[in-house]
């Protein structure tokens, strides 16, 4: 009776082993493995690239008087303490078209025209947005924002401020610069993001008009291609939309 109790247990021990070396076996052998490397490269891989493509934009909404469009200055200057001097400058009307401005450390140059005034609010009292970047391109010739210019904190209304960081067509347009200077900068890149050497990526951001900045490699025929994408806000860099915060499609694919 013993012995084959025994045996029982014998029986039951060696099934118990057989079965864990095959799940072990399937696990690490599975064709599976390789998709489940593809899937957390791509997450990573889109959580860095937003990280390395995005910048902060401040900005801070302004009322202006009435009495500032009759002034016999052309230019106001508004004080703005405890912004980062890396960051440039841009002011724009309620149209979200761009005034001519200026930044002097902490002191805003604006110039006062009469697209900042309008009778909306039955007052003709003036409003600017002026927003703060390292990535805005800054008005250019600033030569005309020379001269006299108002300065009556009593005429102007400072709103709250407004931080969020958006993805910068710059530093897309620089990372893919980099990417595509050779296979060595390319190779940097993959190994800067953390990805395996066996991942091949590539990106790119489509805003709704058409305008594009995509960049891959020779993906091989048969080849599976992961892709990752998401809805995104984008401060612009292109001639004639410099500034302006548009949606795009930022899109990250893995192979």
């Amino acid at each position: 009776m013993n012995t084959k109790g025994i045996s029982h247990i014998e029986v039951i021990l060696s099934f118990l082993i057989f079965m864990g070396f095959v799940m072990f076996a399937f696990y690490f052998f599975s064709p599976f493995e390789g998709t489940r490397l593809i899937e957390s490269s791509k997450e990573y891989a889109f959580i860095d690239l937003m990280k390395n493509t995005s910048v902060e934009l401040g900005s801070y909404p302004i009322g202006l008087d009435k009495d500032t469009k009759n002034k016999p200055e052309k230019i106001i200057e508004i004080v703005l303490s405890g912004i980062n001097i890396e960051k440039k400058v841009r002011v724009e009307n309620y149209l979200g078209e761009e005034i001519p401005s200026r930044r002097d450390n902490d002191i805003i140059r604006v110039k006062l025209e009469d697209s900042i005034y309008d009778e909306f609010d039955g007052g003709g009292d003036g409003f600017i947005l002026i927003k703060f970047s390292e990535d805005i391109i800054p008005y250019e010739p600033s030569d005309d924002l020379n001269g006299l210019a108002l300065n009556d904190e009593n005429l102007i209304d400072i709103g709250v401020a407004n931080k969020r960081t958006v993805v910068s067509e710059k530093r897309v347009s620089d990372l893919k610069n980099i990417y595509e200077s050779g296979t060595a900068e390319y190779e940097k890149l993959g190994e800067y993001f953390n990805l395996p050497k066996r991942i091949s990526f590539g990106f790119g951001i489509i805003f709704d008009d058409g305008d594009k900045i995509e960049t891959l490699k020779d993906i091989p025929a048969g080849i599976d291609v992961f892709s990752e994408k998401k809805r995104v806000e984008t401060l612009r860099i292109k001639s004639g939309k410099e500034g302006k915060v548009e949606f795009s499609e930022f899109i990250v694919k893995i192979w």
